[in-house]
């Protein structure tokens, strides 16, 4: 899932047209346009990382161009492409379907649903969503890895299929390969604080104990079961359409909700079936305890 623009990464360079920023730790940049608020325009370097040290507000919220909607002004091909592939979306989505259940319990399986799928997603309710916000989590469950890895979800994964697993640390490789799949994408959610009052995260409850450094940025690990090729797959893949990162803002204290252009780049990538375990959005089926609650707040899903 390559560049649809200039950008890419979310360290450095950043996405977009860059601002003359990025999110990176520590770098200089010569930007005219989008810098911190008071910067030179007379060719005096902005440093964002000590911006944030003075007004606690992200590198990344200078990037330009980073939301859907103004992210292709400049690539009209870009831009058109996008609309058709929206068009087509929502010309073929189906109802919104959802089971409430515990997942615990529940047999994942093609009986279950009716069918198998070319798409899942997967956001389980780490234990670190707790531990960074004790006490406000609305969903206060805790899964293990041992639990997580035991969801049956190579059952419901047709061939061939895509898993899209949120996660924090190495263990979702590990249980990628349990269920069949191998990685192919590393989705980075970058989490701008442009609406979170400046110095937000001096604030005891935004600190994290067991860091070092503040976090920023989420993953979403991207896995393949299968083989699909470009030239003759173009049924139920379309590759290069969107970029492998997403700046959004970040949700308030307590939420573990994800940005709905995941949902997005999900639909203009694969024409298929479409699960989600944990939450889910409309025109998808949904599987767990807390899917209804989602179906009002985010965008379409595939059909």
């Amino acid at each position: 899932m390559g560049g649809g623009g200039e950008g890419g990464g979310g360290g450095g360079q950043g996405r977009g047209r860059g601002g003359g920023g990025g999110g990176g730790g520590g770098s200089r940049n010569q930007g005219q346009g989008g810098g911190p608020p008071g910067a030179s325009s007379s060719g005096i370097a902005n440093d964002y990382s000590q911006n944030f040290v003075d007004t606690g507000l992200r590198p990344q919220n200078y990037l330009r161009d980073s939301h859907l909607t103004d992210r292709y002004e400049e690539y009209p091909k870009l831009k058109e492409l996008i609309a058709r592939k929206d068009r087509q979306v929502a010309a073929f989505a189906t109802p919104p379907l959802f089971l409430r259940a515990d997942l615990r319990s529940l047999r994942l399986s093609p009986e279950t649903f009716g069918t198998k799928f070319d798409v899942i997603l997967v956001d389980p309710p780490w234990e670190e969503y707790v531990r960074r916000a004790p006490g406000l989590v609305s969903d206060p469950e805790v899964w293990s890895w041992q639990e997580i890895q035991a969801l049956e979800i190579e059952a419901i994964a047709d061939t061939p299929c895509f898993l899209f697993l949120w996660c924090g640390a190495e263990e979702g490789l590990e249980a990628g390969r349990k269920w069949g799949f191998r990685r192919c994408e590393d989705i980075c959610w970058i989490k701008t604080n442009k609406e979170a009052g400046k110095r937000a995260y001096l604030k005891a409850a935004n600190q994290h104990p067991e860091s070092m450094l503040v976090h920023t940025k989420e993953h979403c690990l991207m896995g393949i079961k299968g083989t699909v090729r470009r030239a003759t797959d173009g049924h139920i893949i379309h590759t290069n359409i969107d970029t492998d990162v997403i700046v959004s803002e970040e949700p308030e204290l307590g939420s573990t909700r994800k940005p709905e252009e995941m949902y997005t780049i999900i639909e203009h990538f694969c024409n298929g079936r479409c699960v989600a375990a944990g939450a889910c959005g409309p025109e998808w089926v949904g599987a767990g305890g807390r899917v209804a609650e989602h179906l009002d707040t985010v965008g379409a899903g595939g059909g």
